[in-house]
């Protein structure tokens, strides 16, 4: 595990071409008590990760323990790809001691845990998966609007886009491609408002 706070990039392709035979993790951060976001250039995270692709990178977070950065710069240092954390904990929050201006109690370690436990939830999905529709999904897709009929139709009429319009109606296996329909005949009568179903078309 390397510290890059303070460091090149020459330095880091040096450390790591030296240690190419090793599982590396790049740690972004640097201890200044207490450090400022702005100071830590949180984006070097997602840089780092493009680059070094074949070593985790961490986030080393010296935040002050009473400023709400301690527990969300973690949030956003795994938004931007790290996932190995450091935080210093302590029994007692604010006492003086080595370390005490970053040191974190009991609740917001499992604060921190929570939140970066659910984003890892919401966040690593496989890519495989990525598009598949879950079962709400699938029913806010189901309630899109699609064809129905303008007026009433009679068997035998050819479609036409004057005879379509679109409408949002709680409907199973209707077609939803108007252009699917224009210039096919039905073969059942379809009265107003009602979708069209494969079963309509001749």
């Amino acid at each position: 595990i390397f510290g890059v706070g303070g460091r090149t990039l020459d330095e880091i392709d040096y450390v790591l071409n030296k240690y190419k035979d090793r599982d590396t993790t790049l740690m972004v951060g640097f201890q200044s008590y207490p450090s400022e976001l702005q100071d830590i250039k949180l984006s070097r995270i997602k840089e780092l990760k493009n680059k070094y692709p074949s070593s985790a990178i961490g986030y080393a977070d010296h935040s002050s323990f009473d400023d709400e950065m301690a527990i969300i710069s973690n949030d956003y240092a795994y938004i931007l790809g790290a996932r190995i954390f450091e935080k210093h904990i302590t029994v007692d929050e604010g006492i003086e001691r080595i370390d005490f201006q970053s040191a974190v109690g009991a609740k917001k370690i499992s604060t921190i845990i929570s939140r970066l436990t659910f984003l890892d939830k919401i966040l690593n999905i496989d890519e495989a998966d990525l598009f598949e529709m879950n079962a709400k999904e699938i029913n806010y897709r189901n309630r899109q609007k699609i064809p129905v009929a303008k007026h009433n139709l009679e068997i035998g009429h050819m479609l036409t886009e004057e005879d379509i319009e679109l409408k949002m109606i709680d409907t199973d296996n209707a077609k939803d491609d108007i252009e699917l329909l224009i210039n096919h005949k039905l073969k059942n009568k379809v009265m107003k408002d009602r979708a069209f179903l494969a079963k309509d078309l001749q």
